[in-house]
């Protein structure tokens, strides 16, 4: 795994890049800047596989490298780092798509933690594109199958021999499977649905269905599950009076608590503070569902 650590204060960048093993992680740390327009041609050339970035860095924000690198078809995970407890940054920069938002003083404790999630998504990650490339060789090798047959069958037809011809049934693509899925996902989200009840709706295996979600949303089915019910939860605290323990209910969490300790984690804040830190606001709705969506479609 490619390392890129970005940050305007060079002392940051040194400190970081000494304050881990890389290698126990098989990592390497490749980039090392604190001028974030040279980080964004450098990370298009390099290609690195996670970016380390700080939020504020004068006239080039670390959230407007993040868009640049994405624009560019960048496909890295990003650590956003920040001296800044800030709400509104920590929800934009996950919306984003940021893996993590951690304040200054980095840890070296709370940098392994990190790596060791990161390490993981990351081999989950490899594992995916590399099964994508296993059934894309497959896929590629029944067509040119079906080709083959298809000049045959045309040949032999010119040419007087006789040839039995096959009904080939259309199916339905991995979109339009999504799209019946997603839309159902939608429907339920608040009800108790787990993976498996849309597997045997839908007949599908429930590894598929999850593949079908990683590839489609860029999450997994929990995850995205979270995120739907996150969105209503937000919605409600903010265009409702009904009581945190409701929304929670309207939201598909039957135990407060958990919906708490969800909403918290999500948003990074109680359900409460949420709410009064949006008093008398409208509604803004949240585009990360929708975003993310769009994003990995």
């Amino acid at each position: 795994m490619k390392i890129a650590i970005v940050d305007d204060e060079p002392w940051i960048v040194k400190g970081i890049a000494a304050s881990c093993d890389w290698a126990s992680f098989n990592a390497e740390v490749v980039i090392q800047l604190s001028d974030p327009e040279t980080a964004i041609i450098r990370i298009a050339e390099e290609k690195p596989d996670l970016v380390f970035v700080d939020i504020n860095m004068g006239a080039v924000s670390g959230l407007e490298v993040m868009r640049r690198v994405k624009d560019g078809g960048g496909t890295c995970f990003f650590v956003v780092i920040s001296g800044y407890d800030d709400f509104n940054y920590a929800q934009e920069a996950m919306a984003l798509g940021a893996a993590y938002y951690l304040l200054k003083p980095l840890k070296k404790e709370e940098l392994k933690h990190v790596m060791e999630k990161i390490s993981l998504k990351f081999q989950q990650k490899r594992f995916k594109e590399k099964r994508e490339e296993e059934v894309d060789r497959w896929l590629h090798s029944v067509n040119l199958s079906q080709y083959n047959s298809s000049r045959e069958f045309v040949e032999n037809k010119a040419s007087g021999s006789p040839q039995k011809q096959k009904t080939s049934v259309v199916q339905p693509s991995g979109q339009d499977r999504f799209d019946e899925i997603y839309h159902e996902m939608e429907r339920r989200f608040t009800d108790n649905m787990t993976l498996n009840d849309l597997a045997e709706k839908f007949h599908y295996h429930s590894t598929y269905i999850s593949d079908l979600f990683r590839k489609h949303t860029g999450h997994t089915f929990l995850e995205h599950l979270h995120l739907l019910r996150m969105h209503r939860a937000g919605y409600l605290l903010i265009e409702t009076t009904l009581p945190v323990t409701e929304v929670g209910f309207q939201s598909g969490y039957t135990d407060p608590s958990h919906f708490s300790r969800v909403f918290r984690r999500h948003f990074g804040m109680s359900p409460t503070a949420y709410r009064a830190a949006n008093e008398g606001k409208k509604h803004v709705a949240h585009n990360i569902v929708d975003r993310k969506r769009r994003e990995n479609t």
